[in-house]
């Protein structure tokens, strides 16, 4: 496939101008949210229907004409409580990934989630997780974080499953069992 070309986006929404597939790799993670970038990451947040609102140093996709496309907010300095945490604090915590609508299914979500994780990685947090918002689509949003890698955590006590994965990619490929990784 030749990914110069925009992907086909879902029927009825309308594709941002400049979309182009997101290079394999992770995203430049430098390129995160200053106060200028905050009312565009909210406007995409009103389309995406989420209320949750980007701060600075969210991680930002960009279109190749520099629009956002998509956010990341999470904090690498988080502790789970509940059970099944594999190893001590601190733990890496996505707080949302919203994608705008005319972006979906292009790559940038999965680009968002993975610079999140490869930047944990480099400060030293071993484990990331992220609670699922509960409501209509959450069995989809769980099913988003799993088909890249995510394992529920162990928790009987939820009615949907926080997600989690190791940072270390060696780690993660060797499917430590614990916390409810396999």
């Amino acid at each position: 496939m030749d990914d110069s070309h925009p992907r086909s986006v879902p029927p009825g929404l309308e594709p941002l101008p400049g979309l182009l597939h997101p290079p394999d790799g992770v995203l430049d993670d430098r390129d995160t949210a200053a106060e200028a970038d905050l009312p565009a990451l909210q406007e995409i947040a009103g389309r995406a229907g989420v209320a949750y609102r980007a701060g600075p140093g969210a991680l930002i996709a960009r279109t190749v004409h520099g629009a956002p496309a998509g956010w990341l907010a999470g904090v690498y300095d988080s502790v789970y409580t509940g059970p099944g945490a594999p190893c001590a604090p601190p733990h890496a915590y996505v707080r949302a990934v919203v994608v705008d609508p005319g972006a979906r299914r292009l790559g940038f979500g999965t680009r968002l989630l993975s610079t999140f994780v490869a930047r944990a990685h480099r400060l030293g947090v071993r484990w990331a997780f992220a609670a699922v918002d509960e409501g209509p689509g959450a069995e989809g949003r769980a099913a988003w974080f799993a088909e890249r890698g995510w394992a529920p955590v162990d928790d009987p006590g939820e009615e949907w499953p926080v997600m989690c994965r190791w940072t270390d990619p060696d780690e993660h490929r060797q499917g430590r069992r614990a916390g409810g990784l396999s």
